[in-house]
């Protein structure tokens, strides 16, 4: 008699990809609409998520944020134990991870980088008054 052998996988920590939906397709003309780098990013930060909650970040921080999709997703995974943090030079994709992050119910700061001068804006000033 042959034997079956059933092999079930048990994915404990996965990272939830961010509802993207507020977004038009008139907004992409702004900002970057994420695509195959942002998921490949998404899937390599899972691939890799056991090694980052044995670090216990209380730190992250994107650079180039765009659509806001990477930073909302750490955000949610990490919750108040990290505060995450974005960047860009180009104010409309901040605004669109405020909305990425307030759409998804998490918290993100970011970081506008306009000339030389620097203007930090707290979603949760903002949001959670």
């Amino acid at each position: 008699m042959g034997t079956l052998l059933v092999l079930s996988v048990v994915m404990t920590d996965c990272l939830e990809t961010p509802n993207l939906s507020h977004f038009s397709v008139d907004d992409y003309d702004s900002i970057y609409e994420p695509a195959e780098d942002s998921f490949l990013l998404l899937d390599a930060l899972e691939e890799d998520i056991h090694v980052l909650k044995k670090l216990k970040p209380t730190i992250c921080l994107e650079i180039g944020c765009g659509s806001g999709v990477v930073s909302t997703c750490l955000s949610k995974y990490f919750g108040s134990s990290c505060h995450v943090m974005a960047s860009d030079v180009n104010p409309y994709a901040c605004e669109a991870t405020l909305k990425t992050a307030s759409c998804n119910k998490t918290q993100v700061s970011f970081w506008i980088f306009l000339n030389c001068f620097t203007l930090k804006i707290s979603l949760q000033s903002l949001l959670w008054k």
